[in-house]
């Protein structure tokens, strides 16, 4: 089965994993009222066209054939207001920020998100940024990623916290990024199971 990244566009906005098109969490600011309805996937999908507009590409969807078997958002920090409200003061004005990195649950472990943080490092390179920043989680996982992911794949604490670190890789620090993508995607294995079908 064909594997590709692609950027998210107008095309591909429809096809987030749903948890992922509902949520307004970095998008929003602190305080907020956080809506997870149609309503929020409406807002995700403008906040898309606007950053695509405004400041180009912004996301990129990981597609095994017809499946999304993983997603990742990221952008210059003003366009995610709530960074402001963590304790760990903010984005780094030299970098760009990861909102979200998202790897289908049966997949894990398998080195998706590895690739994934490195087509958006590529990307954000390219486009003059010194380095990537994200927040993770010691403990609690909700709308910030595992700790010990990013660790293991580059990051260092930039700013210390007891629940929440922000994290940062900077990209002279990257030995070299995979020559070709599109072989690194094929060399994965990966089975993804198909949906049982519906008793009858």
């Amino acid at each position: 089965m064909k594997r590709k990244i692609a950027a998210i566009s107008s095309e591909y906005i429809q096809d987030l994993p749903k948890s992922c098109m509902c949520c307004l969490y970095w998008e929003s600011a602190p305080h907020c009222e956080i809506h997870q309805n149609k309503e929020a996937a409406q807002l995700k999908a403008e906040w898309f066209q606007e950053t695509l507009s405004d400041w180009g590409e912004c996301g990129r969807i990981f597609f095994q054939g017809s499946q999304v078997l993983a997603y990742a958002q990221y952008g210059p920090a003003s366009y995610f207001p709530r960074t402001r409200s963590y304790l760990t003061g903010g984005i780094s004005e030299d970098a760009a920020f990861l909102s979200c990195l998202y790897v289908v649950e049966e997949v894990r472990g398998k080195g998706i998100g590895k690739i994934m943080l490195r087509a958006i490092e590529k990307d954000l390179y390219k486009k003059g940024f010194k380095a990537l920043e994200t927040l993770a989680g010691r403990t609690e996982k909700k709308h910030v990623g595992p700790l010990e992911f990013y660790l293991k794949n580059g990051f260092f604490i930039h700013r210390q916290d007891l629940h929440f670190p922000l994290l940062r890789i900077e990209f002279r620090s990257i030995v070299s990024w995979p020559l070709s993508l599109q072989t690194a995607l094929d060399a994965l294995t990966i089975t993804h199971p198909e949906k049982a079908p519906a008793p009858t």
